[in-house]
C-alpha cells in the first residue's frame, strides 16, 4: 500500500513588522524627470528601458542607498510541492520571496525547526525535511541587504541595524489518503512466544488487533509500543511454525476530506517449534518465516540455530553475557555444538569458531586453519575439548587431553570418519565402514563400543560423557556405559517402527522414533510431553539433565 504525502499549509509572520516605505521627495523628482523620457522603474514583461536612463536610475539608487536604507520586506510565501523521500520522510518545497525597496542584493540564512530542517536551494526555493510523524513545525528565513549605508545613529538601534527582516513560517502537515502505518510494522522478538511491536505513524488513530484472537493477547505500553504474546499454550503446542499476525488499522482522511479506515494484516513472528525440558532458560522468539533447526545445551546455557542461519546463545552469564560473533557478509551458521563451558559453531564457508564461557578453556578454542581445498563439515564439544570432522574424512581434536579424548586413532586404509560426538572427557567417532570407536575416560565402560551385529552398521553415535548410544541401520539401538537410572535399557520397538535419531545426556537417553514420538529413559523427571494430533517430534538433543526437542505439524 503506497504512502501518500501530507497536505501542508503555511502561515507567515515577519519581524520587524512590514511597513510601507516612507515617501522620498528626491526619489519622486528623479523618477518624474526620467519618466518624461519614458523610463519606468518596473517595466512590463517583455519591455526594457533605455540603457542610458537605466544607468542614470542605477547611479541614483547607489547614491541614495548610502544615506538612506529600508528594511527588506516579505512579498509572499507558498508551498510549491510536497513529496516523500525514499526513506519515508516528508520533503516540502517552499517559495518565499523578499523585496528590498532600495534595490540592494540580499543574502539569506535559515533556521531549522524543532522537528525538521530548512535549506535554501540553488533555484531560490527552500526545502523543509521532516519525519512522516510530524504534525507541525516552525522555521524561519532571515534576509539581509548587502549594501553599505550612512543612515545615521538611529539605524544602529533598529533590529539588525535595519538591514534584516525575518519571515517566520508556521507549517501544518495534515495526513491525506492511505497512511504509511499499514506498511511499516516493526516487530522485535522477545522470549518464548512474545514480540514487541512498534507502528511508526503520524496518525494517532492507530489500533492493533490480533490475527489469532483467543490465542494471542496485545497490550499497549506507555511508550506507544505493543506487547504481542501467545497466551494459549495448548494452541501454541498444536501450531508450531504458525505465523503470528496483527491487524494494523488507521483512521485517516482521503483527498476529499472524507474519513476512511485503512487496515492491513502483517506477520510479526512465528510460533516456536522448540521445547526445552528440564531447563529454565527461555529461547528468543522467532521472527516471521523462521523456525529452529538445531539446539544444543550445556551446563551453562544453550546454543540455538535458526532456519535463516542465525545462531543465538541463551546463557546464564557466569562471566558476563556471551555474544555470538557477527558473521561476514554472505555467510550463515550451519551447525552448533555445546560443551561444558564452551560453544562451537560451524559456518557455511566450512570454517568453525569456538566461544568460551570460562576463560580457562582457551586450548579448546584454538581451531586450526584448514589445508587448502578442505572444509570442516561437523563439530562437537566436550568438557574441555573440541572435535571437528573435515571434508576429507579426517578428524581434528583440540583442547585438554587428560584421558586421551583428543588422541584420534589412525584409520584403516580406505576408511574415513563420517560423524563425531563429544561430551565430558569422551569422544565417539563413526567410521565409513559402519563401525564406531570411542576414546577418553572409561571408568564406567562408556568407551567399550561393541562391533555392530552381523549385517548391520552403525549410522549415528552419541555420548553423554558417562554412557554411549549407537543407532543401527536396522533402526535398533545399542547403549553402553553407566546405567544408574536405566539409561541403557532401550525399549523394544512396536511392529513396523524404527528409531531414527539418538542422543545422550549425563544420566538419560533420548530416542526419536519413526512415527514422530520421543522416548526418554533414565533420569527424566519431567517426562516428554505428549503432542496433539497432527504434530510430531522432528529432532532430539540431550545434554546434562536437559532434553531439547523440535516439533512440527505433519
Amino acid at each position: 500500500m503506497a504512502a501518500v504525502a501530507p497536505q501542508v499549509s503555511i502561515v507567515v509572520s515577519t519581524k520587524p513588522s512590514q511597513a510601507r516605505p516612507p515617501l522620498r521627495p528626491v526619489r519622486q523628482l528623479v523618477l518624474g524627470v526620467l519618466g518624461v523620457f519614458g523610463f519606468k522603474p518596473n517595466p512590463a514583461p517583455g519591455t526594457a528601458n533605455n540603457p542610458i536612463l537605466e544607468g542614470l536610475w542605477g547611479a541614483y539608487r547607489r547614491i541614495e542607498s548610502l544615506v538612506s536604507n529600508d528594511t527588506p520586506t516579505v512579498k509572499g510565501a507558498a508551498v510549491v510541492d510536497t513529496s516523500l523521500t525514499t526513506d519515508g520522510r516528508v520533503a516540502v518545497t517552499l517559495r518565499v520571496e523578499f523585496d528590498d525597496y532600495d534595490g540592494n542584493a540580499l543574502s539569506y540564512t535559515t533556521t531549522d525547526g524543532a522537528h525538521g530542517t530548512l535549506t535554501r536551494n540553488t533555484d531560490g526555493t527552500y526545502t523543509y525535511l521532516t519525519d512522516a510523524s510530524t504534525a507541525g513545525d516552525t522555521v524561519s528565513i532571515t534576509a539581509r541587504d548587502k549594501g553599505f549605508h550612512l543612515h545615521g545613529l538611529l539605524g544602529m538601534f533598529k533590529p539588525g541595524g535595519g538591514h534584516t527582516s525575518t519571515a517566520t513560517l508556521t507549517l501544518t502537515l495534515d495526513p491525506v489518503g492511505e497512511p504509511p502505518v499499514t506498511d511499516v510494522v516493526i516487530s522485535t522478538p522477545r522470549t518464548g512466544n512474545s514480540w514487541t511491536v512498534r507502528v511508526p505513524s503520524h496518525n494517532p488513530e492507530v489500533t492493533l488487533t490480533a490475527g489469532q484472537p483467543g490465542h494471542v493477547e496485545i497490550t499497549r505500553a506507555t511508550d506507544g509500543s505493543y506487547l504481542v504474546t501467545v497466551t494459549d499454550s495448548a494452541w501454541a503446542l498444536a501450531n508450531p511454525g504458525t505465523q503470528i499476525t496483527v491487524v494494523a488499522t488507521a483512521t485517516t482522511r482521503d483527498v476529499n476530506g472524507e474519513i476512511q479506515t485503512v487496515s492491513s494484516t502483517v506477520p510479526i513472528g512465528t510460533v516456536s517449534n522448540l521445547m526445552t525440558i528440564g531447563g529454565y532458560l527461555q529461547p528468543p522468539a522467532l521472527p516471521p518465516g523462521t523456525t529452529w533447526v538445531q539446539a544444543r545445551s550445556s551446563s551453562i546455557g544453550e546454543v540455538l540455530l535458526r532456519s535463516d542461519g542465525a545462531a543465538f546463545l541463551v546463557d546464564i552469564g557466569i562471566t558476563g553475557p556471551i555474544v555470538v560473533p557477527e558473521l561476514p557478509a554472505g555467510l550463515t551458521y550451519t551447525q552448533v555444538a555445546a560443551g561444558d563451558g564452551h560453544y562451537v559453531l560451524l559456518r557455511s564457508d566450512g570454517t568453525a569458531i569456538a566461544i568460551a564461557g570460562y576463560p580457562y578453556l582457551q586450548p579448546a578454542l584454538n581451531i586450526p586453519d584448514l589445508p587448502a581445498g578442505l572444509t570442516y563439515t561437523q563439530v562437537a564439544a566436550g568438557a574441555d575439548h573440541t572435535v571437528l570432522l573435515r571434508s576429507d574424512g579426517a578428524v581434528i581434536a583440540i583442547g585438554t587431553t587428560l584421558n586421551g579424548e583428543t588422541e584420534i586413532p589412525d584409520l584403516p586404509a580406505g576408511q574415513t570418519y563420517t560423524q563425531v560426538s563429544a561430551a565430558g572427557y569422551v569422544t565417539v567417532l563413526l567410521r565409513s565402514d559402519g563401525t564406531a570407536v570411542a576414546i577418553g575416560i572409561n571408568e564406567l565402560g562408556q568407551t567399550d563400543v561393541p562391533a555392530p551385529p552381523s549385517g548391520v552398521n552403525y549410522i549415528q553415535v552419541a555420548t553423554g560423557a558417562h554412557h554411549t548410544v549407537l543407532l543401527h541401520s536396522d533402526g535398533n539401538v545399542t547403549a553402553v556405559g553407566y546405567n544408574s537410572h536405566g539409561q541403557l535399557q532401550i525399549p523394544d520397538l512396536p511392529d513396523g517402527m524404527t528409531y531414527v535419531q539418538v542422543d545422550a545426556g549425563h544420566t538419560h537417553t533420548v530416542l526419536l522414533r519413526s512415527d514422530g514420538a520421543v522416548i526418554a529413559i533414565g533420569w527424566v523427571p519431567n517426562g516428554i510431553p505428549t503432542l496433539p494430533d497432527g504434530v510430531v517430534y522432528t529432532a532430539v538433543s540431550a545434554d546434562h539433565s536437559y532434553t531439547t526437542v523440535l516439533f512440527s505439524r505433519v
